[in-house]
């Protein structure tokens, strides 16, 4: 047993998982002040999705589905939000809530799953480019610890969340160049693809930006340049079968309304959110990833005198990663770009996004370049770079803890543009952050975001920054219409997956009803179907209630080929977990013989 023990310790796997258990201590030592404190950390988009995951859970708890409007969160509105960000991903975090039980314990776990997964699959994507174990380990750490100001655990931003899955398609990316007999493993390409689609659409632009990249050059060095074609259509075919639950309904969504994009930066009175530097991170770059940013211009700049010469892939990742932080810095006329809401590149809503995949190929392209040095095999080159994962991590750690600990001011809590109910105290907030009725968080506060509500053709064609976080913006009309809209003696509950809207008039009038209509939504007022309802600027039916009792239904015409998607998704997934387990074993026997 000794013996077989002892040969177990030599091989790769045994390696790998000193590095995963390492990855569950330094993910659980992150996530452990959320117990510690026994708080929540609020960033600016935490309420957006802490509404998407409780409209999850609730639908789960209580059996009452529908998968394109919201039931239970966003103010029961009726809006579509999941649908169009990652339903799957929503309703998993719905379920971790439900076994959680508390809104605290809930994100404990989730800022463990996500360090974790984030951490792992940096350690993965560094070992597919072939870097060396140690280094792999200090490159994961340093991407989770270092991306610009946009952390999930200090702001509940998911672009950090999908960042991981960007660190993947560089891995991909790399191993194109590196393997021109093979350079494409189309399973493997399209079960990452899938993956971003599934959870952060936005970051799968990314991924396939960093994809691209990589292939102009691949597909020049490849042995069988038209066998990798065929390999990368094979990997988007793939991609888009094990995320048809996602996209067919987001085009079905998006084909039948006008929506409002998220929040662009087209105002000329504000600078463009670009990449700047805070020493810790706490917003923007960090000390660590300006370090590495200078580093990679000097090596690039420096490439003919580099010993051992700096090799074609090495180079090209550099190249790339530079090219990107340079795209998402004041380098670029940022506010002349975004002054066109319809331009293509608004799409990525904030500029200093490119320097995410930016800093993720030069930490690729560094660690590549690093242990082709003659130093790279010594102890203290591999105990610095360690440390300087360490270090990473810990500087996104303080501005989480700090903010947690010591803030009692409500709107530096949970950010300028959360809307808070009246009176609502920090003391309060916290007290609802534990409780097991997870209705009572939602009630405190809401995120005025208008993301997602069908508007009208008219504003759609004239967007302008005075349409976001102004006196007359949409977010500011979607307060007035949904947030702070009562209607007398109103009362909400959920039928059958349709939401039931009851109030008291004391005469006939015209109102204004908080809720959203879609062009797929079905409205029935005291009876009486709504065909050609008359919508505010946000979407909320403006009608004529009767005097007395008034009841609204409001429901959602699904599209018959809605549970086909969901099979076809979940079957494929299934089969492709099947064949990687039995690939896995095939190589495991095959090694020991």
């Amino acid at each position: 047993m000794r013996r077989r023990f002892a040969q177990y310790r030599q091989t790769g796997a045994y390696r790998d998982g000193q590095a995963v258990l390492g990855f569950v201590v330094i993910a659980l030592l992150f996530a452990l002040p959320i117990l510690n404190q026994n708080r929540m950390v609020l960033g600016v988009d935490a309420f957006f999705h802490l509404h998407r995951f409780y409209d999850a859970a609730m639908q789960l708890k209580t059996g009452q589905f529908n998968y394109f409007v919201s039931l239970f969160g966003f103010n029961q509105s009726g809006r579509i939000v999941n649908a169009v960000y990652g339903p799957w991903f929503a309703y998993l975090n719905g379920l971790l809530l439900l076994l959680a039980g508390s809104w605290v314990r809930w994100q404990f776990w989730s800022n463990f799953i996500i360090a974790f997964g984030g951490l792992l699959a940096g350690y993965l994507a560094l070992r597919w480019a072939h870097v060396r174990r140690l280094y792999s380990v200090a490159g994961s750490m340093i991407m989770v610890g270092s991306l610009p100001g946009l952390s999930w655990f200090a702001n509940q931003a998911f672009m950090s969340v999908g960042a991981m899955f960007i660190a993947l398609a560089v891995g991909i990316g790399i191993r194109m160049l590196q393997q021109p007999n093979r350079p494409i493993n189309p399973w493997q390409m399209g079960a990452v693809m899938a993956l971003g689609i599934q959870v952060h659409m936005l970051s799968t632009l990314f991924m396939l930006l960093v994809l691209v990249w990589f292939a102009l050059p691949a597909v020049f060095r490849a042995k069988r340049p038209v066998f990798m074609v065929l390999n990368g259509l094979l990997a988007a075919g793939l991609a888009l079968l094990l995320s048809v639950n996602v996209w067919m309904p987001f085009l079905h969504v998006n084909m039948g309304n006008r929506l409002l994009r998220p929040f662009i930066e087209l105002r000329g009175d504000i600078p463009a959110d670009t990449l700047g530097f805070t020493w810790d991170g706490s917003h923007n770059l960090s000390l660590i990833a300006m370090t590495f940013i200078v580093i990679a211009v000097a090596v690039l700049v420096l490439r003919n005198q580099c010993q051992p010469r700096l090799d074609f892939t090495t180079q090209w990742t550099l190249l790339g990663g530079v090219l990107l932080v340079v795209a998402g810095s004041q380098l670029l006329p940022w506010r002349m770009i975004m002054k066109d809401a319809d331009n293509w590149l608004s799409t990525f809503q904030f500029a200093l996004r490119f320097g995410i995949p930016g800093l993720i190929l030069i930490v690729f392209g560094l660690l590549l370049w690093l242990q082709q040095q003659p130093i790279a095999a010594s102890s203290g080159m591999q105990v610095a770079t360690l440390a300087t994962g360490v270090l990473a991590m810990g500087m996104l750690f303080t501005p989480m803890t700090d903010k947690m600990a010591t803030q009692s001011d409500l709107k530096t809590v949970v950010g300028l543009t959360a809307y808070t109910r009246p009176k609502l105290t920090v003391k309060q907030l916290v007290a609802d952050e534990r409780r097991t009725d997870l209705s009572r968080l939602m009630l405190d506060g809401t995120q005025n975001y208008p993301d997602y509500l069908p508007i009208s053709k008219k504003t759609a064609t004239s967007l302008t920054g005075k349409d976001w976080y102004t006196k007359n913006g949409l977010d500011q009309a979607y307060l007035r219409d949904i947030v702070l809209n009562r209607l007398p003696k109103m009362k909400r509950t959920v039928v059958d997956g349709q939401l039931h809207l009851t109030w008291q008039a004391k005469r006939a009038t015209t109102v204004t009803l908080p809720v959203v209509k879609y062009a797929e939504t079905t409205l029935s007022l005291n009876g009486q179907m709504l065909d050609n309802v008359k919508l505010s600027r946000i979407g909320a039916p403006v009608v004529k209630q009767q005097a007395g009792r008034n009841t609204l239904i409001l429901g959602y015409q699904t599209p018959s080929w809605l549970p086909t998607t969901q099979y076809v998704a979940a079957i494929s997934w299934g089969l492709l977990a099947f064949g990687a387990v039995v690939a896995q074993l095939r190589r495991f026997y095959k090694e020991k013989e």
